[in-house]
């Protein structure tokens, strides 16, 4: 969140909001990283606002790691928002979703709509230079991958029963 967006700052409720964990806990990681010099601090009035710290010696490597990873699902969910009417569900699966893509692996999407493949391909194409890696598009239409499913199709079975990464849809 915080080195998604470097140039925003967050204050402590928002953080915790948006982590889904109680605000100790947040306070508590969020003193050590502004100890360490990775957050800056800012009180205005009776908020604490915390945010990217620019000046950090490592703060383009933390900034690229959370484009790579936790700001991947945005960018992608940009790049398809043109197509979302006609998009049942999208989301990254694979090795990424699993947390163990290594940086520049690919990103594996499937895309579940009355779509054009080519048109799907074109906008994750804009995308894999905002994330740094190259991103695998496949194109089903819900026929076609309810009808694999129910076939039993080796990879469409594991997608179902794999980690994903939700885009859009359901």
């Amino acid at each position: 969140m915080l080195y998604g967006r470097p140039e925003q700052s967050f204050y402590l409720r928002e953080i915790a909001r948006a982590a889904g964990v109680g605000l100790g806990a947040v306070q508590r990681e969020l003193a050590r990283l502004t100890k360490a010099g990775i957050l800056t601090r800012t009180v205005s009035g009776r908020q604490v606002y915390f945010r990217a710290n620019q000046e950090c010696p490592i703060f383009g490597e933390l900034r690229d790691l959370m484009w790579k990873t936790a700001g991947l699902a945005d960018v992608l969910r940009e790049a398809l928002s043109p197509m979302a009417p006609r998009i049942v569900a999208a989301f990254v699966y694979g090795a990424l979703a699993e947390g163990e893509a290594a940086t520049g692996g690919e990103a594996e999407v499937m895309v579940i709509g009355e779509v054009d493949p080519a048109e799907v391909a074109e906008g994750l194409a804009r995308a894999e230079g905002r994330i740094g890696r190259p991103v695998k598009p496949i194109v089903m239409r819900p026929s076609d991958f309810r009808q694999r499913a129910k076939a039993g199709h080796p990879l469409i079975t594991a997608i179902i029963a794999g980690p994903k990464i939700h885009l859009l849809g359901e």
